[in-house]
């Protein structure tokens, strides 16, 4: 598992990716965070970590990891920012928050 990653510029992850990359050793001696619900059991498949309970997401170099999904979604817009700047991140933060409404819209008419 660390060859698969090893070439990547960043590893993100959301939820319970967290605890399998824990058990697999790929989040030994970095921060990390996960689902809040399951935190205590995920901190045991990784007793060489780090964990940071009080985070939406934690990013330690090139491991950013996420404590569920809307906070995964936030995530994703950080490391957007991070690696193509504020104007691409505020771009597909608009898209999808336009997409979203009109998804919502469409679930609301098709119940009525």
């Amino acid at each position: 598992m660390h060859v698969l990653f090893a070439d990547l510029v960043y590893q993100k992850n959301t939820d319970f990716l967290s605890a399998l990359l824990a058990k697999s050793g790929v989040l030994d001696n970095h921060k990390a965070t996960s689902n809040k619900l399951a935190f205590e059991w995920v901190m045991e498949q990784g007793t060489k970590v780090e964990w940071i309970k009080k985070a939406r997401w934690v990013d330690d170099n090139n491991i950013i990891t996420s404590s569920g999904i809307s906070a995964g979604i936030d995530m994703s817009l950080y490391v957007i920012a991070k690696l193509y700047g504020d104007a691409v991140r505020n771009y597909i933060a608009k898209k999808a928050e336009k997409f979203a409404y009109i998804l919502a819209c469409m679930l609301i008419l098709w119940y009525e």
